[in-house]
């Protein structure tokens, strides 16, 4: 059996882990309204700016529904137009009229007094009289006319509403006509060709961001408090091989093998609770795309930072026994096995950090330990 002699001390504590990169924007940008596919603007792998056009339609019936809601809507201008002028009529006619209205009464009140005193014919008070009736319902049929032409101007006011909003929703399925891409990225997939047809909602490219990726890993229950947004972390990739012209993106780290990478990158969110299958939480790690080498799909691995553990010792993932929810080490002392138990901290690469159980200079059994019992015999390698 072999052993060591760890040290308690304070220690950067880090957790190693896989996941797979994802597209901080991964999308498949569908057709919003239906058409015959007239031509496709890109090729796979293609980088796309921010609106730039990827899918043209058939716009001929789009064209002929745009001219005819414009003939429409000038149709409809005219006649809210010619309303509106025919109130302003009524009103300056009423207007009038009560103005006559008034000057009428006025006579009447003269005329009615000047034949109380005998200063006047009766005849010329009724006269009076007759005319100011008819005033009187002049005006208030213009007041009613105006009233209706109010209501006539009213209905050709909303009838212009709808012409206007008709030809603006004729104008926007015009455009999208061209499907325009949401965000800048790569095509990952096509998924049209030219002369199809097809229904609004008919995804027609996947595209992915080109300059952001995330990973998504899982870290154990006892990692995932020492966990805060913006951590650092590192990305490598073990599908890649470390060589040239990836091997001097950045330094290596220790235990990376033959991986491309580190990249950096950065914790942007953990999750609030658990996996209940297996008790991890989900973690997600934003990172640059180093060159387009880090893509969507990809195995990857991360390093992430938990930080340092003051008075942490560091054993190798052997020298832990874990039976019935706790966790123990056995110490060699002379050639008898003593089982110690351990407080876990944070995985570090191949080995586990422990932050409590073990004082003072001792020797750790880091193999075997599957066979062993407090106080059972020890026989050292090389003995």
């Amino acid at each position: 059996m072999r052993n060591g002699a760890p040290g308690a001390r304070a220690r950067r504590a880090a957790s190693w882990v896989f996941g797979t990169v994802e597209a901080e924007h991964d999308a498949r940008v569908a057709l919003e309204v239906p058409g015959v596919v007239r031509r496709v603007r890109y090729v796979l792998g293609e980088r796309v700016a921010e609106g730039a056009p990827l899918v043209e339609l058939d716009a001929r019936d789009a064209q002929l529904r745009l001219r005819r809601s414009e003939a429409d809507l000038v149709r409809a201008q005219a006649a809210a137009a010619r309303s509106e002028g025919g109130v302003a009529h009524l009103d300056a006619q009423h207007a009038t009229a009560l103005a006559s209205l008034e000057v009428r009464a006025r006579d009447l009140e003269r005329w009615t007094s000047l034949a109380a005193r005998d200063l006047a014919s009766r005849d010329r008070a009724d006269q009076a009289d007759a005319q100011w009736r008819a005033a009187l319902l002049e005006a208030q049929r213009l007041a009613q006319a105006a009233d209706d032409a109010r209501a006539v101007a009213r209905e050709a006011a909303a009838a212009l509403d709808l012409a206007q909003a008709t030809r603006d929703q004729a104008q926007l399925d015009l455009d999208r006509c061209v499907l325009r891409a949401p965000f800048a990225g790569v095509v990952a997939e096509r998924l049209v060709q030219e002369g199809q047809w097809g229904a609004a909602g008919t995804a027609a490219v996947r595209l992915v961001s080109a300059d952001r990726v995330r990973v998504r890993v899982h870290v154990r229950e006892e990692d995932a408090p020492a966990l805060r947004a913006g951590a650092a972390a590192h990305v490598l990739l073990p599908g890649v091989s470390a060589a040239p012209p990836y091997g001097d993106v950045a330094a290596r780290l220790p235990g990376q093998g033959d991986a491309a990478g580190p990249f950096p990158g950065r914790v942007e969110g953990v999750a609030a609770a658990a996996n209940p299958r297996d008790r991890t939480f989900a973690v997600d790690v934003a990172a640059g795309a180093a060159g387009g080498l880090l893509r969507p799909g990809m195995f990857a691995r991360v390093v992430l930072d938990l930080g340092v553990v003051e008075e942490a010792v560091l054993v190798p993932d052997g020298a832990v026994v874990a039976e019935a929810g706790a966790h123990h080490v056995f110490l060699a002392e002379g050639d008898r096995a003593r089982r110690v138990a351990v407080t876990l901290g944070p995985r570090q690469g191949e080995g586990r950090l422990l932050r409590a159980g073990l004082d003072g200079p001792c020797e750790v059994v880091v193999e075997g330990t599957g066979l062993l019992f407090d106080g059972a015999p020890l026989a050292r390698l090389g003995d």
